[in-house]
């Protein structure tokens, strides 16, 4: 990571006079993310990226302090002694400071708490479904999709089906024409995403973002794409990983044609889930969710997922496979 220019200076407006030594983080951050350590302890300095501007800062702020105000797990925001919540970078990007949640892990060292991270993401949409405000991103943040429109179709269809069609083969072809209708058919589902129960989705609740030390689940941070809509957007994502994903198979994101389901894994989760934040999921929209998590994955404008013509097609198969498991959805 390039150092952000007067990295030193833009700390000190938030810890002045005090002796520190910055590191810069590295990993998945579309955020420059640096260390803090001072004597009595460690912060965390995030520089946003140019398209977020200070009410999604304020947003997002104003959301960690509710939940911190219930006791989950989430950093509180540091203000400046004058009282600002941010600063503003050299360049005009936003930053922020927040507390540092101690840890030695994340969940994506792979160890299995998907009990817990059921349990902590029903924690978290029981919290918000009666949060006062409305949380709005913008579509993208570089190629990265957040909003359901421009994560599921638009960017799907619009910059990441394109990739597969280059140079395809027939056979190739027909299979990205496959699951293109398939996901063109799937938009239905937006005006049912709107009428079916409102949270705050973290929309990224996974991986390096839920914190562990040993075998415990002890904290979740990046609400950079938190935003208002359906349960069934965080859920889906909770259960693909507990049930579809293999780790084995990460270059093709999908079952190959040996594999299964792992129903059960994904019952105990939504068992989970439902126990924790009240909510009943409709087993319908959840396996119409499921597919359009699948076939949107894979046509995912953000990251390649497969080089050759041949993986690419293995890819598609992959996850045409995978749809057809979930056609009998077993929930």
């Amino acid at each position: 990571m390039e150092e952000l220019p007067d990295v030193n200076a833009i700390v000190s407006q938030y810890v002045p006079g005090r002796t520190c030594t910055i590191h810069p983080l590295s990993g998945g951050h579309l955020s420059e993310v640096y260390r803090v350590d001072l004597s009595d302890g460690h912060l965390i300095l995030r520089v946003r990226p140019e398209v977020f501007c200070r009410e999604h800062l304020q947003a997002d702020h104003a959301l960690l302090e509710y939940l911190s105000s219930q006791g989950f797990p989430s950093p509180s925001v540091v203000s400046t002694p004058g009282g600002d919540r941010h600063v503003v970078a050299p360049d005009g990007r936003l930053c922020e400071m927040l507390e540092y949640i101690p840890h030695d892990g994340t969940l994506s060292d792979g160890f299995p708490v998907l009990d817990q991270v059921a349990s902590l993401l029903g924690r978290f949409h029981r919290l918000t479904r009666r949060y006062p405000h409305v949380i709005g991103k913008p579509d993208y943040v570089g190629r990265i999709p957040i909003t359901p429109e421009s994560k599921y179709f638009r960017g799907p269809l619009d910059r990441g089906a394109p990739r597969y069609e280059r140079g395809a083969g027939r056979e190739l072809r027909a299979s990205v024409e496959r699951l293109k209708a398939r996901l063109s058919n799937l938009h239905s589902l937006l005006p049912a995403l709107d009428l079916s129960r409102q949270v705050v989705n973290h929309n990224d609740f996974y991986g390096d973002n839920l914190l562990t030390t040993g075998s415990e689940l002890v904290g979740v941070i990046d609400f950079d794409f938190c935003l208002t809509g359906s349960y069934l957007i965080d859920l889906a994502e909770g259960l693909y990983a507990s049930m579809i994903y293999r780790s084995s198979a990460d270059e093709f994101w999908g079952l190959d044609p040996g594999s299964g389901i792992d129903w059960r894994a994904g019952r105990a989760f939504l068992r989970i889930y439902e126990d924790e934040s009240g909510l009943v999921a409709s087993r319908p929209l959840l396996g119409s969710m499921l597919e359009l998590k699948v076939i949107s994955l894979v046509f995912y404008p953000g990251f390649i997922l497969a080089e050759s013509p041949e993986m690419r097609l293995e890819t598609l198969q992959r996850a045409q496979h995978t749809v057809e498991f979930l056609g009998d959805l077993a929930l």
